[in-house]
């Protein structure tokens, strides 16, 4: 944790990218080895990838049959491809393989560049302390889109720091038509990428932001010139317009989608919240870094003020899209995830600051009794004060509240070590230890969806098996996409109740996963019975309106018509209603 000094080496070496990847590897593949079943929001982008192995369509996402066009579809291949490795005999474990070694692969190249800029300790550190990062940690472990744009973002971002501020990168002669290092041309294909990864333009934002910031502030426009390059621009031109054109192509109405996504979340969202919560929920995100960060937001101060170019850029990186996303009333938390990165660098720094100050002489710090009061006790309390929050166990809020205090101790003792590096390791070691503990709690009292697991199982028993099941899409555009996902091939979604009316259906008695909620628009088509229940006990399926089978026996006069009619991308993913069978 000592500060680089001149003689150290602005690179990475050999064993530093083995000892990285692995620790990545072990850290977030401990969801590989403490399995929990995947959850509603993970499922959606599964079950597109599901489908496309099922269906041989791999530039249209299908969900249910229908165009999800919410995603492009690179990181539903980057997610097939560890599936295809692995198989689809356990999808817990095989759909987070893609996530899992991207995000590995996004570490490396983060701490290979930072090393080129502020020296190897400090790559080394920012690379570890991403990786640890609470929300990064999460999202690296499970299979869902966002972590694939996050990662294109964090390595397009540090091979722009690389770019401009690594002594051994500068390019001397700089042509607006002449050949640039490779470097320069990935950077500028993975910032095209990111329209691959996501909806238009989203991820450019964090970088754009960025840079028009930094550029701003410095005001020294000739530090730009490494970025005026013609074919680097129409790489990312081509790049990045590839899939959207080619959607455009087969659904023009893609246009509204991309306009709700954009404009309508501007004013108002499902995801609706005040203008301060990422302001609250970015240090959740940050922790167990968030005050380090803070350290180092405040160290770095004096030297961003002087003109530091390089700080300030990271400064814009890490503040402006918090600042610019506050502004519409659609957030999740999640769309941070693209600027944890620099976080880590200011993390590393104000760990480092934060560190030398424990060994200042005299130092009051320097007691690590001092973390029982200051964090050991306050956790206590909060993990008494939330004990109805954790799974039925009788044993588990007392367990935390004693083992929490103890860890804090921990990690203050550790921190005092004489040597930085034993400290850094030993405190990144505590966390692994953390990280393994609460994977193995939550894979063994919080896996809410394990009734429904169950239910699955039953459901295949049940019915019979040379008839479909058919599932009543639900409400919420992405909840049947669970059901779907884990019953498999056995099963077709309706898009609505009316498609109940599709003359393909000629069997008089049919299987249909329902709710009971569902049951009075049901009459209208026929008559239900019960055959097997969910006993899920999870939020979007209380006791009360758990999944069911039902045999539904449909009227003898009940209309037919054809089901080959237009979806629109808006009506697929539920924004607006329709279409209907109506006879």
């Amino acid at each position: 944790m000592e500060a680089a000094a001149n003689t150290e080496p602005y690179s990475l070496r050999g064993k530093d990218f083995l000892i990285l990847a692995l620790f990545s590897l072990l850290f977030s593949g401990s969801s590989l080895v403490f399995v929990h079943i995947l959850s509603t929001h993970e499922t959606a982008h599964c079950e597109n990838v599901r489908e496309m192995f099922a269906t041989g369509e791999w530039l249209i996402p299908q969900y249910g049959g229908r165009p999800w066009l919410e995603r492009p579809p690179v990181p539903h291949w980057l997610t097939a491809a560890g599936v295809a490795v692995y198989g689809h005999s356990d999808p817990e474990r095989s759909y987070r393989i893609g996530s899992i070694l991207f995000s590995t692969l996004a570490l490396l190249v983060f701490g290979w560049a930072v090393a080129s800029c502020l020296g190897r300790t400090l790559g080394l550190m920012s690379a570890v302390i991403l990786g640890t990062m609470r929300e990064f940690a999460a999202y690296a472990s499970g299979p869902e889109a966002d972590i694939f744009l996050a990662c294109t973002v964090t390595m397009a971002g540090a091979l722009l720091l690389r770019l401009l501020f690594a002594p051994e990168a500068r390019e001397k002669h700089l042509s607006f038509w002449g050949k640039r290092s490779g470097s320069t041309i990935i950077f500028f294909c993975l910032l095209g990428a990111m329209n691959a990864m996501k909806g238009p333009l989203f991820g450019m934002i964090f970088i754009g932001l960025a840079i028009s910031g930094w550029a701003l502030w410095n005001r020294k426009y000739q530090e730009l010139k490494p970025l005026v390059w013609i074919w680097g621009w129409l790489a990312t031109l081509v790049i990045g317009a590839a899939w959207p054109v080619y959607a455009y192509l087969q659904f023009p109405d893609i246009l509204d989608l991309w306009a709700i996504d954009y404009g309508v979340r501007w004013q108002k969202g499902y995801l609706g919240e005040p203008f301060w919560y990422y302001f609250a929920q970015q240090p959740w995100n940050l922790f167990p870094w968030a005050i380090s960060t803070f350290i180092g937001l405040i160290v770095t101060f004096s030297r961003v003020r002087q003109g530091d170019s390089m700080l300030r850029l990271t400064w814009c990186w890490a503040i402006l899209p918090v600042l610019f996303f506050s502004l519409f009333k659609g957030k999740h938390h999640h769309y941070m995830l693209s600027c944890m990165a620099p976080a880590a660098v200011l993390a590393a720094i104000g760990a480092q600051a934060f560190w030398r100050s424990l060994h200042a002489k005299p130092s009051w710090l320097n007691w690590p009794l001092l973390a029982l009061p200051l964090i050991g006790l306050p956790g206590a309390i909060a993990v008494i004060l939330l004990r109805n929050k954790l799974p039925e166990t009788t044993w588990a809020p007392w367990f935390f509240a004693v083992a929490w205090p103890m860890y804090a101790f921990a990690v203050w003792w550790m921190a005092l070590r004489k040597n930085g590096q034993t400290a850094f390791v030993g405190i990144c070691l505590l966390f692994c230890l953390a990280n393994v503990a609460v994977r193995a709690y939550r894979s063994e009292y919080m896996n809410h969806y394990e009734c429904d697991k169950e239910f699955v199982r039953d459901v295949l028993v049940a019915a019979p098996a040379d008839r479909p099941v058919y599932v009543l899409n639900e409400l919420h555009p992405l909840w049947s996409s669970w059901m779907l996902f884990y019953a498999g091939d056995r099963v077709k979604l309706l898009h609505n109740i009316t498609y109940l009316r599709d003359e393909k259906i000629h069997d008089r008695q049919v299987h249909l996963i329902a709710r009971p909620s569902d049951l009075p628009a049901l009459a209208e088509y026929g008559t239900t019975q019960e055959v097997v229940h969910s006993r899920a006990m999870r939020a979007l399926n209380h006791a009360s309106n758990p999944y069911t089978l039902y045999v539904l026996e449909l009227h003898p006069n009940l209309p037919k018509t054809s089901a080959e009619v237009r979806m629109t991308p808006l009506q697929a993913t539920g924004r607006t209603p329709g279409p209907y069978l109506i006879h």
